[in-house]
């Protein structure tokens, strides 16, 4: 993949044939070589690459690998374009799944970076009043 990278952008010809999912299992199945490579997509010039690398970590969440959605999606914090915001926060949200305690604490130690589409995305199934709470980063108490 990353080779396919690296010759002239044709990883988004890619990206667009086929589904996030699919390329979610494909890099699951290397783990060894994507965790060497996060970091080169995750800051790639084409965005598609950026939303792949956040998108594709869904199927080490679902194996309860949360470290590479959470290294992933630190990485692409300022990143400008919304979609990518929202795949971060879908990931995120999806990590909350698997470990709400973890997700918290992600949330609060990013909170002042993380853009506010992801932030809403990330604390979707949160009860009303603890998302205000995490929207306006009162971690602390949402704790207890």
């Amino acid at each position: 993949m990353a080779s396919l990278y690296r010759r002239s952008g044709r990883l988004c010809g890619v990206y667009r044939a086929l589904p996030l999912n699919a390329i979610a299992k494909l890099l699951a199945s290397r783990a060894n070589i994507v965790s060497q490579h996060w970091k080169f997509w995750s800051i790639g010039m084409i965005a598609g690459a950026r939303r792949i690398a956040i998108v594709a970590t869904l199927a080490f969440i679902r194996r309860d690998d949360l470290h590479d959605a959470f290294a992933v999606t630190a990485l692409l914090l300022a990143e400008e374009h919304d979609l990518i915001h929202k795949a971060a926060g879908w990931m995120l949200r999806e990590t909350g799944k698997r470990s709400m305690p973890a997700l918290l604490g992600f949330l609060e130690q990013h909170y002042s970076a993380m853009p506010r589409t992801a932030l809403r995305y990330a604390i979707e199934r949160l009860r009303e009043t603890r998302c205000k709470l995490a929207l306006k980063g009162l971690f602390n108490k949402l704790s207890g």
